[in-house]
């Protein structure tokens, strides 16, 4: 994470406000029609993700693996009961210096992405470590 917080920092010096355009940046490589990332990084106020894997250029296929952390709490994402509701859960959530961490996996295509919850690493980093 020392990588993301390097990558973050300089980010919001160049980027201060909430109207800001998203930063983007990563090590990639192009071959047999797939664009490669050993390490993407993606931010915008409120939110950093880091993910590796694949894109088909022909096909479109995503093949993606990493995290995303919100600044904001789990149940900060809501309003009315829902909100209520959540707060419990909230430290469950809130580890790797986020409100809320989410390790994700990314398939599908461009077209219709499935972004989908990665349960094993969410318990297993739950389980092993200490979440911080």
């Amino acid at each position: 994470m020392a990588g993301g917080n390097r990558f973050r920092n300089a980010f919001r010096s160049r980027c201060p406000t909430i109207g800001c355009p998203a930063a983007i940046a990563g090590t990639f490589s192009l071959g047999n029609a797939s664009l490669s990332f050993s390490k993407l990084q993606f931010e915008v106020p409120g939110a950093f993700v880091e993910v590796e894997g694949s894109y088909g250029l022909g096909s479109e296929a995503l093949n993606f693996t990493g995290d995303v952390r919100l600044q904001a709490k789990v149940s900060e994402t809501m309003s009315g009961p829902k909100r209520v509701l959540l707060k419990p859960v909230d430290p469950m959530f809130a580890r790797h210096n986020a409100g809320t961490y989410l390790p994700v996996n990314v398939n599908g295509n461009r077209e219709h992405p499935q972004i989908k919850l990665d349960m094993k690493k969410f318990f297993d980093d739950r389980i092993f470590s200490s979440g911080r």
